[in-house]
């Protein structure tokens, strides 16, 4: 880290009385930093064996980090100066005072210019006197200057490639025995519960041999992934936790947190079992350990039971692990090294950019080959050996890194960890020390990139390293972070979700993660060492208990970074007496509790990164605006946040504000066009005009990824509204555009049509979201998306759009996979199209539809047609009816009864049109005019609102189209509808309904069901039941029927004589006692009953003695029963928790 702080020194002591007019000290310092600088390497590899260098090297990192908060804590002092001269005031109102903080910057009590120039004088006396010993020291050791190796090449990508790899080299034998299992019959969705049962594979080998990555591919195998409902990977590493596994299974499952601690195992075992046991799972355990046999009984009684049917795969480095798991000798796969002419084609897809055999000279192939032969067969070796060839084009080049290996060599082969230490030794300086910063997460730690490179700049690790501002650091950072990826020293590099995007798995991928394989992040560890990245410089800190943060700095004062990564929040932050000498520059307390509500930043002057974010924070300091050098600030889902400070447009420095998900607050500071260097601004309240907080504030802004525009209503005309300037900003890829609530929208001037046309952003967007606008027309750019160049939205969202009677032309966009379009009550039909666009696919790309509150919507689809009356062309409504009918929409007369020939017609069109082909998600409330329904055979989960007989028929339809692939199905009745039971579907559906695959059925205050017969035969794992307060009876579900929930169903009577479950859930405030038909089920493996305060007993009978697990929540009474009570003795037996 040192080199990297001196390249930034360097250039700041060069500068003519930098320092008060004290040339001759800072000349002293540039000359040793200059000396010094090209001899840290011999330094460095020297320091590995002799105990004096390592010594001399502490010792000179410790004074260059000293000397680094000397200039900064007078840069500060220059900015506070200016800040003070432009009239900068505090929360008080009264002027901030640099003199003072000069004085509390460098510990000098006396209250004057003088004394304050006194206490930099002796600071930096002090730091010349250890600069001249560790000088004269390091001539004796006599270190040589080495050759920097460069970063970046022109030939080298800039992009990452994301994509699955299409085949693994050298394991086609291992990948056909696992095919070979036939995972069908033990991991295939829809099963008769007899043939079901759990089995375990296990993938074994020493480390770096390919174990994870084989498992990466056998689960992304289309034959092997189509037989579940899920792939669930969870990476274990040296800690076996049971509760960490359990949840981290359960939240790939739900697709979110599920919010339970990793340390409430019951309740995690009842959540698992509600959820698992919904379809068949996949579940890798990667890279376990030796681990206790009493653990891997208690994972497998709580995880793999053979109800379930989870197909295990375990990779570990030791054999006894899968023994431990039941895996059988033919489920046992031992990888060997590659052979010669395996590891051969491996390294060349990694070194050549091009076919070797080809392109490559004959010299290089010589070398390559004894790179391959010692490299022994590791598929991590010949990756990180090719990714670290690939860059040299020269046999020089190749013949160095030879000589390198051949030092570590035995037998003519060098073990991984070797291989390891060649390719980091073989990268440049920068790099090296971002690599050794990554220590500081914890094993098997998922690392965002966007997080990474801020946590890289903050601590000055993307300087240049001529010192130059050429380059933005954001842009540096993804060069190093594409550098580590491509040599392999990060692993599963992938997309995911945007955590501040809109959450479905559908949705745009904008964040990048990767991890560190334990092997290199030993490396990493050394490396840490080597360049000073450890305690007390970087701290990585857990929430289990309270978090002091004077303490912690006060005990470690030149700690630089203090990092919360691996828990989902704090719960007791101490952060109100900083003390004023520290040196922190990143400090990240994602959802942090503070004691007293109290924040105190003002002595954190050296801050670059702070992440607040999800903590319960009401107000931000003023005091935080005297964080001068601040690039990051994250306090996006500070839920009760509501101010932020007056005078933030002197934290000029800051380059990335995450301000999203804070509902409560309303206004912006003023005069945000000074903050210059802003990229990322992820919300932006637009405030009244000649204040410094209207739209034009962000014009020369050069913002990118997320912004959210809110209180458009607030921008009066055109003009202003093309302030904003978004076409130019073309690093956005997320666009809300909001202009308030629907009564702001109808009490203005309605100009929303020219400030949506004025706000055109540019056409690379990948998510646009439009609220509360008030005209009938959307602005021309988005009017015909695809013939202004929108073709790369993959979410649209409209929202609260009232006066919209159409859409636009939103069919056509190629790759749009989410639309969301919610409370338009004007809203008529989804799309209309022309004769001539019928060879076009309708919504070609779409994975999610949500439609909510549509109260007008008859149609999805209304074609015109374009005929000749009188010498005009018009759009005939009649004529659009018409077509419409044929596309499967309704008339009026349909609609009271009559045109019984045009319904025959309907159907017959709706069995032969398919148009939403790959959708596979859909939600439909509060639509009561919607009658039809177009075919989706793709589809797999629904939620709809049943209000009335004719949408109910919509969604029966949609689910029981023959081979439906449907395996969710949420159901709810909105709180407007009448109260008609549900269609008698015996008549007409019975013959068509195909509810086979049904895995889970959600019914929301929905009082009658009936369930058809070939429901009743099919495989319905799930039913839950909520708010159903006239249900009599739980229809009857099915054979396989495992989990029942009732919650909030005080009247049921009867469950259809089911008389097995894997889980029962029951809940009512009202009830009085359980119900009577409880000790009907014979076979009940978990009962948990939740808030029934009222309820005192459990019934007797046979029941009890048959019960595995019992869970009561908040019934006090029944509690005490099961303590105190008759059948207290077979009670105690049951594996029971409570929680009250």
């Amino acid at each position: 880290m040192a080199s990297m702080l001196i390249s930034g020194l360097i250039p700041l002591l060069q500068q003519p009385g930098s320092m008060l007019k004290m040339e001759k000290e800072c000349q002293k310092l540039l000359n040793f930093f200059t000396d010094t600088l090209p001899k840290l390497a011999d330094a460095q590899l020297r320091a590995e064996a002799e105990p004096n260098v390592r010594t001399w090297l502490d010792e000179f990192n410790a004074a260059v980090y000293e000397a680094d908060d000397m200039v900064d804590d007078f840069r500060y002092a220059k900015l506070q100066a200016e800040a003070e001269a432009d009239g900068c005031r505090n929360q008080n109102g009264d002027r901030v005072r640099a003199g003072l903080f000069l004085l509390s910057c460098f510990k000098t009590s006396r209250i004057n210019q003088s004394g304050a120039l006194q206490g930099i004088e002796n600071r930096i006396g002090s730091i010349v006197k250890i600069i001249d010993d560790l000088d004269e020291r390091m001539r004796a050791f006599n270190f040589q200057p080495g050759q920097e190796i460069n970063i970046t090449s022109l030939e080298r990508p800039q992009q990452l490639n994301f994509s699955s790899p299409t085949e693994i080299v050298g394991r086609d034998n291992e990948i056909r025995g696992i095919k070979n299992l036939d995972l069908k019959i033990f991991g295939k969705k829809f099963i008769p519960r007899f043939m079901i049962r759990t089995m375990a594979i296990s993938i074994v080998g020493p480390q770096g041999i390919g174990k994870s990555a084989l498992a990466r591919f056998v689960c992304n195998i289309d034959d092997i992934k189509s037989h579940f409902n899920c792939v669930v990977w969870v990476d274990v590493g040296s800690e076996f936790n049971i509760g960490k596994i359990t949840k981290s299974i359960i939240d790939q499952v739900i697709g979110k947190d599920c919010c339970i601690s990793e340390g409430d195992t019951d309740l995690l075992g009842l959540r698992l079992s509600q959820e698992v046991c919904h379809g068949r799972y996949l579940l890798v355990l990667d890279d376990v350990q030796t681990v206790p046999e009493e653990l891997i009984w208690k994972f497998k009684k709580l995880v793999l039971t053979d109800e379930w049917g989870i197909v295990l795969i375990v990779t570990s480095s030791f054999q006894e692990v899968g023994q431990m798991f039941g895996v059988g000798r033919k489920n046992k796969f031992v990888l060997e090294p590659l052979m010669n002419n395996d590891g051969w084609n491996l390294f060349c897809t990694k070194a050549f950019w091009d076919d070797a055999n080809e392109t490559c000279p004959e010299i290089l192939k010589e070398m390559g080959k004894k790179i391959v032969d010692t490299c022994g067969g590791s598929p991590l070796a010949l990756n990180m050996m090719g990714g670290l060839m690939r860059f040299k084009k020269q046999p020089e080049e190749w013949q160095r890194v030879i000589n390198q290996l051949e030092n570590y060599t035995v037998d003519g082969v060098a073990t991984v960890e070797k291989i390891i230490k060649v390719c980091y030794d073989n990268l440049c300086s920068q790099v090296k020390q971002c690599f050794a910063f990554c220590s500081l997460f914890p094993e098997g730690h998922y690392m965002d990139k966007e997080v990474l490179i801020k946590l890289w700049m903050a601590n000055g690790l993307l300087l240049p390293s001529d010192g130059s501002r050429s380059i933005p650091p954001e842009e540096n950072g993804s060069i190093v972070f594409n550098e580590l990826a491509s040599r392999h020293f990060f692993e599963d590099v992938k997309l995911v979700h945007g955590n501040y995007s809109y959450e479905n798995k559908h949705g745009y991928h904008s964040r990048v993660t990767c991890k560190l394989l334990d092997l290199i992040r030993k490396q990493a560890v050394i490396a840490a060492r080597e360049f000073a990245l450890q305690n007390p410089y970087l701290l990585s800190i857990s929430g289990d208990s309270q978090v002091d943060i004077p303490i912690l700095l006060e005990t470690n004062p030149a700690m630089r970074t203090l990092l919360s990564p691996s828990d989902p929040f704090i719960r007791n932050v101490n952060c109100s007496a900083v003390p004023r000498a520290n040196s922190l520059r990143g400090l990240h307390l994602h959802s942090a509790l503070f004691q007293r509500d109290l924040l105190v930043l003002k002595y954190m002057r050296h801050l670059r990164y702070l992440d607040l974010s999800g903590s319960r924070i009401k107000i931000l300091p003023e005091s935080t605006s005297l964080l001068y050098f601040l690039q990051t600030l994250n306090l996006s889902k500070c839920l009760l946040l509501y101010q932020l400070p007056e005078n933030m447009k002197y934290m000029r420095s800051l380059r990335h504000l995450y301000i999203h998900k804070c509902p409560q607050l309303k206004k912006m500071p003023a005069h945000f066009r000074q903050l210059s260097n802003l990229q990322t601004l992820t919300t932006y309240i637009v405030g009244e005009e000649n204040t410094g907080t209207g739209i034009d504030q962000i014009k020369g802004l050069h913002l990118g990824g997320l912004l959210e525009l809110y209180n458009l209503h607030k921008v009066k005309t055109v003009t202003i509204a093309k302030e904003a300037d978004l076409v130019s900003k073309t690093n956005l890829d997320r666009l809300t555009l909001n202009w308030g609530t629907e009564s702001l929208v109808m009490s203005k001037n309605n100009n929303d049509l020219g400030v949506l046309e004025a706000l055109q952003p540019h056409t690379q967007l990948k998510v646009l979201k439009v609220q509360q606008y008030g005209s009938r027309e959307f602005a021309t750019w988005l009017a015909n998306p695809v013939a202004m160049g929108f073709i790369n939205f993959v979410e649209l969202h409209l929202i609260g759009c009232s006066q919209c009677e159409t859409l636009p032309a939103l069919w056509k966009l190629p790759s749009l996979r989410v639309l969301c379009l919610k409370h338009m009550p004007s809203l008529t039909c989804i799309s209309r199209t022309d004769k001539k666009d019928s060879s076009e696919q309708f919504f070609p790309s779409l994975k999610r539809l949500v439609l909510v509150g549509l109260k007008k919507l008859e149609r999805w689809n209304e074609e015109v047609l374009h005929t000749k009356i009188g010498g005009e062309t018009e759009e005939e409504e009649e004529g659009g009816e018409t077509e419409e009918e044929e596309e499967g929409g309704e008339t009026e007369e349909e609609e009271e009864g009559g045109g019984g020939a045009m319904c025959s017609n309907l159907e017959t069109t709706f069995e032969e049109v398919t148009i939403f082909t790959v959708l596979d998600q859909l939600e439909i409330t509060s639509c009561p005019n919607l009658k039809t329904m177009p075919r989706v055979p793709q589809l797999k989960h629904i939620t709809a609102s049943i209000e009335n007989y004719r949408l109910l028929w919509s969604v029966t339809n949609v689910i029981t189209q023959e081979e439906s692939l449907v395996e969710e199905a949420n159901i709810a009745k909105a709180s407007s509808a009448d109260n008609e039971p549900f269609p008698a579907l015996e008549e007409e559906g019975e013959k068509r309904l195909v509810w086979n695959k049904l895995r889970i059925l959600r019914m929301d205050s929905t009082n009658s069901f009936f369930m058809p017969t070939t429901l009743r035969h099919s495989l319905l794992g799930v039913s839950e039941f909520y708010g159903c307060s006239s249900l009599q009876q739980v229809p009857e579900c099915g054979l396989e029927l495992n989990v029942l929930e009732l919650d909030e169903c005080p009247q049921v009577e009867s469950i259809s004589g089911i008389k097995r479950l894997d889980m029962l859930y029951l809940s009512c405030i009202s009830w009085t006692s359980l119900p009577s038909w409880l000790p009907e089920i014979k076979e009940l493996g978990t009962l948990w009953v939740s808030e029934c305060p009222m309820v005192k007993e459990l019934p007797g009978g046979e029941w009890l003695s048959s019960l595995k697990k019992l869970k009561i929540s908040e019934c006090p009474d029944l509690e005490k029963f099961c303590k105190e009570g008759p059948y207290s003795s077979t009670i105690s037996q049951i594996g029971k928790s409570t929680d009250n």
